[in-house]
């Protein structure tokens, strides 16, 4: 019986299916999963996979693949079995397979699965975790009377699969290019590294070479290079010893005067580092000295006493001249070296007055600038607080002292004139509190007064004069009202007497006219 074909996974595992073969009908039947291991990315096939078969949940078999990449797998029946296939520095991927649940008679030929699996190598910041599961499950078909995929499971894990092949593409793709651009870093530290190594700089090709074995640890190149300079630098050094030795009883034996054993040290020297020029000018200079020797004392005797007398008269720069040809002249002999660095000494401590000096002066400069920001921002203390400070670094300066006079003159004015508004305020206050009292209590005439009392004080406060202005519409307000009140209450007296005569008269109707009259002028007025 054919078995169906599932596209369930990417370039994971591909599985398919074959005619099953007669079996020999045996006791108990068997799941044969025959199948390949290859390299997803190589297409071969894979020797050393580790497959680890996990028997109802307990590892139960281990295999590992052959040259070949060959695998054969036998799995009773009535088990569930996860098979994991593995490598180092490759991801995992497991299937499972169950024989359980198999009809007797669909199963008494057993059953033969296979498959090939493809595994890739690890990705850095891939995420796998969808591996941790089975990438498929296979087990009985009913339909088909063979063994299937779960097409259910297929369902559910193949968005997945698909995502995870897309981003593990990107990530190879972004390798590959990281790879490519390590390859073309390498070959031009390479480049670089050869050329100085083949110039004989070895100090200079050593940081390179180092470099590209970093880069690409795999090449072995580098890593011979590095031994051969390791090998140059060590002579190197011992000739760097061995010269530098000579040098120094050359040296020795030249501040002695002894012309013959410092020329043979000096050559010693050369012997070792022929293209030095050290040793060489100091041969010649030894042999310019015994050919030379008469003008060359009296010159340098020349320079010593000049420089003797440019030191007495604290003529640092031109003594420094003097004592610095004296030992061009005999640089064996110690006491122009002596004066240098007497004269450097000096020089220094010149150099550190006059550099405290510059310091002191640009803090009073910050200290004077700070204090008169200050006094123009009318803060008069930070003011007097940065001239203080400026005294304090520089004493003797007439100008901040002058500036603290002048504040304190402000200040005094300024309180002068902050006592006199304060007695202002105090007045008007009251002024203003009585005036308030007295329009509370309907004073008006009084409350006014005092308002005007208070604009006298303060004649730019708005306040009492917009009270004025209350009071005077209230008092135009209540004229008016007596006055129309006046008008009423003689309107209804002259009704009233009009309906009193009309009443006394007899004339009824008359009257009552009149007396609504006067109840239509005032209603609360009981009488009529």
């Amino acid at each position: 019986m054919l078995f169906k074909k599932q596209n369930i996974i990417f370039f994971l595992v591909l599985l398919t299916t074959v005619l099953s073969s007669p079996l020999e009908v045996k006791a108990q039947w068997k799941l044969d999963v025959k199948g390949t291991v290859k390299n997803e990315d190589t297409k071969k096939r894979f020797e050393g996979v580790t497959i680890t078969i996990k028997r109802n949940g307990a590892v139960w078999k281990t295999v590992t693949t052959p040259p070949t990449g060959e695998f054969t797998l036998e799995l009773p029946p009535d088990a569930v079995y996860l098979v994991e296939f593995s490598k180092p520095g490759f991801t995992a991927k497991r299937i499972e397979f169950s024989t359980k649940n198999v009809p007797p008679e669909d199963a008494k030929y057993g059953f033969e699965f296979p498959m090939e699996m493809n595994l890739f190598e690890e990705v850095e910041g891939l995420d796998v975790s969808i591996l941790d599961k089975p990438i498929a499950k296979v087990a009985f078909d009913p339909a088909y009377g063979y063994m299937d995929y779960d097409p259910n499971y297929t369902k559910s894990i193949q968005k997945e699969l698909e995502k995870l092949k897309k981003e593990h593409e990107q990530k190879r793709k972004e390798q590959e290019e990281a790879r490519k651009a390590k390859e073309k870093e390498y070959a031009t530290l390479i480049s670089s590294a050869d050329k100085l190594f083949n110039s004989k700089k070895w100090s200079e090709a050593k940081p390179l070479y180092e470099q590209a074995s970093k880069l690409l640890p795999s090449e072995s190149y580098p890593q011979f290079q590095l031994g051969l300079i390791a090998d140059e630098l060590a002579a190197e050094q011992e000739a760097n010893s061995r010269y530098t030795s000579a040098i120094e009883r050359g040296d020795k034996a030249f501040s002695e005067q002894n012309w013959e054993k410092a020329k043979m040290e000096y050559n010693t020297a050369i012997s070792h580092k022929p293209n030095e020029a050290y040793p060489q000018n100091k041969i010649k200079e030894i042999e310019d000295l015994i050919k030379n020797k008469d003008k060359i004392d009296k010159e340098y005797n020349d320079l010593i006493t000049s420089g003797d007398a440019n030191l007495i008269n604290k003529d640092y720069v031109k003594a420094k001249a003097d004592f610095e040809k004296a030992q061009a002249l005999k640089d064996y002999e110690e006491y122009p070296k002596t004066k240098l660095k007497e004269i450097e000494a000096a020089l220094a401590e010149i150099a550190k007055k006059e550099a405290e000096e510059k310091a002191k002066t640009e803090q009073y400069n910050a200290a004077i600038a700070a204090a008169d920001n200050a006094l123009n921002a009318k803060k008069y203390e930070d003011a007097k607080a940065k001239y203080n400070e400026a005294i304090g670094i520089k004493p003797d300066e007439k100008y901040p002292k002058d500036k603290i006079a002048e504040i304190d003159s402000i200040l005094a004015d300024l309180a002068k004139k902050e006592a006199e508004e304060k007695a202002k305020t105090e007045q008007y206050n009251a002024a203003i509190a009585a005036a308030d009292n007295a329009l509370n209590a309907k004073k008006y005439e009084d409350a006014k007064a005092k308002y005007n009392e208070a604009i006298d004080i303060k004649p730019d406060d708005k306040y009492p004069k917009d009270k004025i202005a209350e009071i005077d519409t209230i008092l135009a307000d209540l004229a008016k009202k007596e006055a129309e009140e006046k008008a009423k209450t003689e309107q209804y007296n002259a009704a009233i007497a009009a309906a009193d005569n009309a009443l006394n008269a007899k004339k009824y109707e008359d009257a009552k006219a009149k007396y609504n009259e006067a109840i239509g002028i005032k209603p609360d007025e009981k009488y009529p």
